[in-house]
């Protein structure tokens, strides 16, 4: 099944029309028809838009392939899960090395009796392990999110010479 078939299936079945779904897409009902026919491919961000919309994958959106439903959504939740799980786990331990570190540092000025100093070295570790941790997940969405954008465009590179192909081989 190709994109256009995939568009209009979607759309119908959610009981849309085209103008409908032009306007939840901001976009012209004459755009949504070219998509529909095939004369026309959405942009990327359309395409994100498209899946979004739909709750489908792009993969399913972009790749000549008929997915089931139930198998998109159980993949869909199982990621979902492991993805909650390694955040949890993640967070766990940062506050167990935090825990460790500032019962070592009181028990430390409590000896040595620098009450002042180790009130500073604390409000100094949580504020740079704060940051760590932010700057951490910010990298780590970051390269998500262009590796993504790198296998979108790859995809959609592929989609489009496929139907330059298709139309080749009409004319």
């Amino acid at each position: 099944m190709q994109f256009k078939e995939k568009l209009q299936k979607l759309r119908k079945n959610t009981g849309m029309t085209q103008i409908d779904l032009a306007e939840k897409m901001l976009v012209s009902r004459q755009t949504i028809s070219k998509w529909e026919t095939g004369s026309a491919i959405p942009d990327i961000e359309n395409m994100i838009h498209i899946s979004d919309l739909f709750n489908v994958s792009l993969d399913y959106l972009i790749r000549d392939i008929n997915e089931p439903e139930s198998k998109r959504n159980t993949q869909r939740d199982f990621d979902r899960n492991i993805n909650q799980k390694c955040k949890k786990q993640i967070y766990i331990k940062t506050v167990l090395i935090i825990s460790f570190i500032l019962t070592m540092i009181l028990m430390i000025s409590y000896q040595l009796h620098f009450l002042a100093t180790t009130v500073i070295v604390i409000i100094w570790i949580i504020l740079f392990s704060g940051l760590w941790c932010i700057c951490k997940r910010g990298i780590a969405l970051l390269s998500k999110y262009i590796q993504k954008g790198e296998e979108i465009h790859k995809e959609l590179i592929l989609f489009n010479e496929s139907a330059r192909n298709k139309r080749n081989e009409k004319k």
